[in-house]
């Protein structure tokens, strides 16, 4: 048996680990862009904040991974057979598998906001190289703005003023965590919370366009401007579909997946933020884990199936007291 994984985040790192504890004389083929190695991406607003160390962030090195035995290749993935089962990456290699599993992940979404993605100081918090274009823009005592009051955008706007920033969030939705089925009661004890602790947050908002003349400006519809010299968006994933497309694979939002986590080409697999089981997609670390997990025993034969259990995110900022919002009914 010989695995190629394409991706290197927790969907699959987990499934290469835990198929290599179940099947030790497997070949697994890791293929990834970086050379970070796995680090816990939901702990990126702590790391951009400073109140994580970075060696705390980096849960496993591509040296930890290649002692144990996986072949972690830093190359891009140019193309798949589905066929016979082949990767070209860039490296001009092209290589055979019996099973081939999409892990690509999914990429910080800008919606098509009239020169937001134009705009020099708009920037994503998804990745490492995503903290570092952050951090070369954080300027103590200016006016941040983050579009989007989900977990994310609310633990990103804490992290930017913990870095000294004045921030303002602009939420679309009538209050905070709407999507999370946040009561209205709840959602108002949040906003107080976060206005008590330094945060400008703002509700209902359509914003109508992004402009620069000197500093960003960010214009609503009803005409209020927001001046800031960092426009930090958090409006969503969309999954890396280009190579499972341009393979065959049949893709909607995600890469489509059975209960088995196959496509719809014998021994093609996708799990992670790009695959998509009965329309939903994950988007979730530990989904990404529990599923890596899961295929990894489906191809040993351990177990016949995954059905993704719903799993809400959970807002986490250090140093807040959360607990008499989140124990609200």
């Amino acid at each position: 048996m010989r695995i190629g994984i394409i991706g290197g985040g927790p969907a699959g790192v987990f499934t290469a680990k835990k198929i290599k504890a179940l099947l030790p004389e497997t070949d697994i083929v890791i293929y990834e862009t970086t050379s970070y190695g796995l680090y816990a991406k939901i702990r990126l607003p702590e790391f951009l904040a400073g109140t994580l160390e970075p060696e705390k962030l980096i849960m496993e090195s591509v040296e930890k991974f290649r002692s144990e035995g996986l072949d972690y290749r830093i190359t891009t993935v140019k193309s798949v057979d589905p066929v016979t089962k082949t990767i070209l990456s860039d490296d001009g290699k092209t290589e055979t598998f019996t099973h081939i599993i999409f892990a690509t992940g999914a990429f910080a979404f800008l919606p098509p906001i009239p020169g937001l993605a134009e705009n020099d100081q708009t920037v994503t918090l998804r990745t490492m190289d995503d903290v570092t274009a952050i951090q070369q823009k954080i300027q103590p005592g200016k006016q941040a703005v983050v579009i989007g009051g989900g977990v994310l955008g609310l633990e990103a706007a804490f992290a930017l003023q913990k870095q000294g920033m004045k921030v303002a969030v602009l939420e679309c939705q009538d209050r905070l965590m709407q999507n999370l089925n946040f009561s209205a009661e709840k959602s108002a004890a949040l906003k107080d919370l976060l206005e008590q602790n330094g945060l400008q947050i703002h509700t209902g908002c359509a914003i109508k366009q992004v402009s620069s003349n000197g500093s960003t400006q960010v214009e609503l519809a009803d005409g209020t401007i927001y001046e800031c010299s960092l426009l930090l968006v958090s409006a969503g994933i969309r999954s890396n579909l280009s190579l499972a497309k341009a393979a065959g694979l049949d893709c909607k939002r995600g890469i489509c997946v059975n209960a088995r986590l196959e496509t719809n080409v014998s021994g093609i697999y996708a799990i992670g933020d790009c695959a998509e089981q009965n329309g939903v997609i994950a988007g979730l670390w530990i989904a990404a884990k529990n599923q890596g997990e899961a295929l990894a025993e489906i191809i040993a034969e351990k177990r016949d199936e995954y059905i993704y259990p719903p799993v809400k995110p959970i807002l986490k900022i250090a140093g807040l007291n959360l607990t008499s919002v989140t124990k609200m009914v």
